[in-house]
């Protein structure tokens, strides 16, 4: 007797064996039911949508299989209840919340988005069955779990924002050698200098070093650096989910390209810069991305002002506004490029 393979999507395919119908994810066995059972997980009446057409062999009707039109009924209804958003009023939990937490797993972005709120109206519905079972299968965690993640987290110690504490101090250590030995000018951020001597290095060692403008002295700079960079470092590396190299990645690139951008725009009246304050924008562009993924819209709104208000101030004389501004726009956009990539390939 032919077996028959359905694919309700990418994810999902289904194939009747005999009485059987054995559930597949991603071609990885799922569990098997006997078809009757599985008929009776369903609550769908009738379908609002024509998905007859989804399926090849419905015009077939020469199967030699007697079970062959449940297991086309028990098809149209998966595709029904996947084509509305996996609806957990359609598929009994004791088989869709198993499902969708499978599908979670392996990166399907749309069980991801309504696997926590159904969690949520069942917990809050306070079925005493329904909640046994999912206390009973440790569901609870995935709510508590979302929270955690979409929390703004403040650093609470020392050892939660230790690699932010590492660069402050060794930006400090880098500023006392500098200026007690009178270094700054062989490593500052000099036009002439790197275009016609070709002292390329000036645009990673200006990062580390200070310099007086016209309206700050190097002290001042370096003491309003270091306090920015402890304080949007810090919520940067408490909310950071990945590794301390990304943290690293983009407080150099964000200040490295704020510097290369500095150095090509002839319309700049700045022949000489040097500060950490690009990478110290680099951050803060960056953190937004955690806030939109966390979706704390209020936070965002806060971190937007703050960032406009510190934008603002660096058009004052003497201070090398772009750097700043590419810094921010190259934070933001290198944190959404490893966020795009993460989960892409690993959820």
């Amino acid at each position: 007797m032919e077996d028959i393979l359905v694919k309700i999507n990418k994810y999902i395919s289904l194939l009747l064996d005999n009485s059987k119908v054995i559930i597949f994810i991603l071609k990885e066995k799922f569990g098997e039911f006997h078809i009757s059972k599985l008929k009776e997980l369903f609550k769908i009446s009738e379908f609002e949508v024509d998905i007859y057409t989804y399926l090849k062999f419905l015009k077939d009707t020469n199967h030699n299989n007697p079970n062959f039109n449940d297991f086309r009924i028990i098809a149209k209804n998966f595709k029904y209840w996947e084509l509305k958003n996996y609806n957990i009023n359609l598929l009994d939990y004791h088989l869709s919340l198993p499902l969708l937490k499978k599908l979670v797993q392996i990166g399907d972005h749309k069980a991801k988005n309504v696997f926590v709120n159904q969690l949520s109206i069942l917990l809050w519905r306070g079925d005493s069955i329904v909640l046994n079972y999912l206390i009973k299968e440790k569901y609870e965690d995935y709510i508590k779990l979302e929270i955690y993640k979409r929390k703004i987290h403040y650093p609470k110690s020392i050892c939660e924002i230790k690699f932010t504490l590492f660069l402050c101090i060794i930006n400090i250590i880098i500023f006392l050698i500098f200026k007690n030995f009178q270094l700054n000018e062989y490593f500052v951020l000099n036009r002439s200098k790197i275009f016609e001597n070709f002292e390329i290095w000036r645009i990673i060692t200006s990062l580390f070093t200070n310099i007086e403008s016209t309206l700050y002295s190097e002290n001042t700079y370096i003491f309003v650096n270091i306090l920015l960079l402890l304080v949007i470092g810090a919520f940067f590396e408490s909310n950071n989910i990945f590794s301390l190299k990304t943290y690293l990645a983009i407080y150099l690139l964000s200040g490295l390209i704020g510097n290369v951008a500095l150095l090509i725009d002839t319309s700049s009246n700045i022949y000489t810069a040097a500060g950490l304050s690009g990478c110290t924008f680099g951050l803060m562009g960056a953190f937004i991305i955690i806030i939109l993924n966390k979706k704390r819209y209020f936070s965002l709104m806060m971190i937007i002002i703050f960032s406009t208000i510190l934008i603002y101030e660096s058009f004052l004389p003497g201070i090398a506004y772009l750097a700043h501004i590419i810094g921010f726009i190259s934070g933001f956009i290198i944190n959404s490029i490893i966020y795009i990539y993460y989960f892409r390939f690993h959820n």
